[in-house]
């Protein structure tokens, strides 16, 4: 009787000892989680930064842009139209790079409606005009979010 309550203690001391390392490496991975998310949007602040830095030195990429505004996209100059074009395009790569992140999880909902959504809002025109939108190779679950926000914004501003 002895001999089985001691192996009742050794039990009970192991059932508690797994029981407590579980709780620590859930605790070890909420902590390597938030680091991850924490160098995820330092990685992508400085990307949009660094992007929208390289556009504005760019006068030809600011003239097409600009031009784009005020013009049909055929009366801009072939130059301007590449430019315009590639622009668009590589835009679109990247917020669906940011896009797949926040539906991993590596990016949280603030972030998405705070910066992607703005985002979103203010390439999708250009992307539309430049013929960088219609593409076979949008992914749909990032064509579709893009199109929700755009007709949401619309909703929202009455047009």
């Amino acid at each position: 009787m002895a001999e089985s309550r001691h192996w009742n203690v050794i039990e009970t001391v192991g059932v508690l000892a797994v029981i407590l390392s579980l709780i620590l490496v859930s605790y070890e991975l909420r902590q390597t989680r938030k680091a991850i998310l924490g160098e995820t949007y330092l990685q992508v602040s400085q990307q949009i930064s660094s992007s929208y830095l390289q556009i504005i030195q760019n006068e030809g990429v600011v003239d097409a842009i600009v031009d784009s505004m005020a013009k049909k996209f055929e009366e801009l100059t072939p130059r301007q139209q590449v430019q315009l074009q590639t622009l668009s395009a590589a835009k679109r790569f990247e917020l669906d790079a940011y896009y797949y992140q926040y539906e991993l999880g590596f990016l949280d909902e603030n972030f998405y409606e705070s910066v992607l959504l703005q985002e979103f809002l203010r390439w999708y025109p250009r992307m539309v005009y430049a013929g960088a939108w219609q593409s076979e190779s949008i992914r749909p679950s990032f064509r579709d979010a893009v199109e929700r926000a755009v007709t949401d914004s619309q909703i929202e501003g009455g047009t």
